[in-house]
């Protein structure tokens, strides 16, 4: 432990996830959460128990404790710099109890229970979306395309990481009654059927008190006649999040497959049906949607009846080509005139504009936090295969970026090159 460190207290950096969360990525990849950049193991050599209990997961532990920063952890890192804001504050916060217990105990790198206390699932990747800064390894979607452009992650479409919700459950085992919380990702979680077979089995053993949560994109509330808001009326304790980036047909370029007239109609379903599930409109800010971001929440307030504490905003970090430090300081700046824009004429009575304008004010220092322009070219090669492949055109729908997606990006390229020329001549 760190010297300066107070009796009872954690380091700063501390990230609750490693005592308490494992992360089972489509491949069967398994570490401590979705951001952490490697594994600790992989279910195709080891299990659950095997994973928990690792060399590899200690030594991360110890880390924290020590103060340590790890490279894996970059991104977190990297929002907190500038948006204040990540997975693990997030999730400090949410297992605020957890860490007390860590902080207060005489040996912190024991006080990981016997088995997990959270799970973040992904089943598989199976899903009905391809969205452009998305991939095969997280859409199966995505497998035509991504052959095309020579980015698979296997020969095949659909890839698993269980082999069955029995496995998981097997795998679980006397675990099963310690489980405080389990969180639903994809893919798309709701096609999944291991994700209706977990959720009737936690039925059955009479575990409704286990708190679930998702991320999911909204464009269906069914599978094989059954539906999720009869299944989730069971559970008490229950977060959604309705993954979407823009409205009308920039959201269908964004995420193809998307449907803003759906969406809409299952938000509403959602909020009729289970009135107690904790909503939350996740945004990813990217190049692709920054532009459209003030229209896409006045469109969810208007036609979803969203207030600003329902918002939740994060900048997209992978792949860097999408990030919104792509953008030459000229189209910057008019990003900040349009969120100064909108801030100005929110609704001053929404007990959340506070939060979404401190929300906002992180997605633009972490637009400004870095010059990477230079990847402006990169982003126009990749849209222009996109758009070969999906005959769709970019430009018609990001109108302010037609300058540098011209001649897939080699316009711009060149002119950055005669600029810096000229400003050798000056010298």
């Amino acid at each position: 432990m760190i010297d300066d460190q107070a009796e009872g207290e954690l380091p700063e950096g501390f990230c609750v996830l490693p005592w308490i969360n494992l992360h089972v990525a489509t491949t069967g990849a398994i570490s401590p959460c979705c951001e952490f950049g490697g594994e600790i193991a992989n279910l195709s050599a080891s299990t659950l128990s095997d994973a928990w209990r690792s060399d590899e997961l200690a030594a991360i532990r110890k880390a924290f404790i020590d103060g340590v920063p790890l490279k894996a952890c970059d991104k977190c890192v990297d929002r907190e710099r500038s948006e204040g804001n990540s997975l693990r504050l997030n999730s400090n916060r949410q297992f605020a109890d957890w860490g007390e217990a860590i902080a207060a105990a005489d040996a912190p790198l024991e006080a990981a229970p016997e088995h997990p206390a959270a799970f973040d699932l992904r089943f598989s990747n199976l899903c009905n979306f391809k969205c452009r800064s998305c991939w095969h390894g997280a859409s199966s979607k995505w497998y035509a395309d991504g052959r095309a452009i020579g980015v698979t992650l296997s020969d095949r479409a659909e890839i698993s990481s269980f082999e069955s919700v029995d496995d998981f459950i097997g795998q679980v085992g006397p675990g099963l009654p310690q489980v405080e919380h389990i969180y639903f990702a994809g893919g798309e979680p709701l096609m999944m059927p291991e994700h209706y077979a977990l959720l009737e089995r936690l039925i059955a053993l009479g575990r409704t008190d286990v708190r679930i949560s998702y991320n999911t994109n909204m464009s269906r509330t069914s599978f094989r006649g059954q539906s999720v808001f009869d299944l989730w009326k069971h559970f008490p304790n229950i977060d959604v999040t309705a993954s979407v980036d823009a409205a009308g047909t920039l959201g269908e370029m964004v995420r193809s497959g998307f449907r803003w007239e759906t969406f809409v109609a299952n938000v509403r379903s959602l909020r009729e049906n289970v009135p107690h599930a904790g909503l939350t409109f996740g945004i990813t800010v990217s190049v692709l949607n920054i532009f459209g971001l003030p229209a896409l929440l006045d469109a969810l307030g208007r036609e979803c009846d969203a207030s600003c504490d329902e918002f939740f905003l994060h900048s997209l970090q992978d792949p860097p080509q999408y990030r919104t430090q792509i953008l030459p300081a000229s189209l910057k700046r008019s990003v900040s005139e349009n969120f100064a824009e909108y801030m100005d004429r929110m609704d001053v009575n929404d007990p959340g504009r506070d939060r979404l304008r401190d929300q906002l004010s992180g997605i633009l220092r972490y637009m400004n936090a870095e010059d990477l322009s230079h990847l402006l070219p990169r982003f126009a090669r990749v849209s222009g295969k996109l758009d070969a492949l999906r005959r769709e055109e970019t430009s018609a729908y990001l109108p302010e970026l037609a300058p540098y997606l011209a001649f897939g990006g080699r316009r711009y390229a060149l002119g950055k090159k005669l600029v810096r020329l000229f400003r050798l001549i000056g010298r």
